[in-house]
């Protein structure tokens, strides 16, 4: 993704789904208007820390990915209604996730989780949690 694109401050919905993108600028958290971003099918393997920064996010799709490690960061993302990592390597998740207290739909199925969270337990408003193990 071209780092000119963090520019667009008005921007609400960022679609690349089925590319070949391999990484996002690490100023992605310059787009402090998004509330969808969308980023799935791609190569991305890493998540910049000033994605945390996107309080305006309502949806973040990265299922199939290569991505095998999440920012604490993504803790600020206080609007977040939608996460869905599915298809990706992570073994583990940050437990800043938990402070998530808009995420109603949480999919994390198809990873290599060793454990999650304990305080996932406590997160009242998810109405849909999806943790099966790989699809190979």
């Amino acid at each position: 993704m071209p780092i000119e694109m963090t520019s667009l401050s008005r921007l609400t919905t960022l679609a690349i789904p089925n590319n070949a993108l391999k990484a996002l600028p690490e100023n992605i958290g310059e787009l402090v208007s998004l509330q969808i971003l969308d980023l799935r099918c791609n190569d991305v393997r890493e998540i910049p820390v000033s994605l945390g920064q996107l309080s305006n996010l309502r949806v973040l799709d990265l299922r199939i990915n290569d991505i095998n490690m999440l920012p604490g960061s993504i803790g600020g993302l206080l609007s977040l209604r939608e996460l869905n990592l599915s298809n990706n390597r992570l073994t583990s998740i940050p437990a800043s996730l938990s402070e998530l207290s808009a995420l109603s739909s949480l999919k994390l199925a198809a990873n290599r989780l060793v454990a999650v969270p304990i305080g996932l337990a406590a997160m009242s408003r998810i109405d849909e949690l999806q943790l099966y193990g790989r699809a190979h």
